[in-house]
């Protein structure tokens, strides 16, 4: 089992397919593209009379940031996310416009939050503690 997870390990640090991240550069625009997927299976034994089961997930993501540098040294681009999930089919995740200079990093983002987090974020579980 050790020996296949260093085979595995050695393969996706030589192997362009199988890495998680690529990055792409043109002349004054790069793009980073990321990736994932999670499997997730199982197969449980039936009681007595009833036939066994088996459950399996698939949760998968994709990210994309494209930055475009300008002669004067800012760089600016976008960021979006797309997930999926069995709950949730495919859906957008963060997305955002960013601009970075020698001043520091400027993002704007719309950033996904599960149905009903929001409520306890603005008046509920979750507001900050006092000190």
């Amino acid at each position: 089992m050790v020996a296949l997870a260093i085979a595995i390990g050695s393969l996706a640090t030589t192997s362009p397919a199988l890495r998680a991240q690529v990055m792409i550069e043109r002349a004054h625009w790069t793009a980073t593209v990321e990736g994932y997927a999670n499997f997730i299976g199982g197969r449980s034994q039936g009681e007595e009379g009833r036939d066994a089961t088996g459950r399996s997930r698939l949760d998968a993501g994709l990210r994309v940031l494209a930055l475009h540098q300008a002669p004067s040294g800012l760089r600016f681009g976008a960021r979006g996310e797309a997930l999926s999930s069995p709950e949730d089919r495919i859906e957008s995740g963060e997305r955002s416009a960013l601009a970075l200079g020698e001043w520091g990093r400027l993002e704007l983002a719309w950033i996904y939050v599960p149905a009903g987090t929001c409520e306890k974020i603005v008046s509920g579980s979750l507001k900050p503690l006092g000190g």
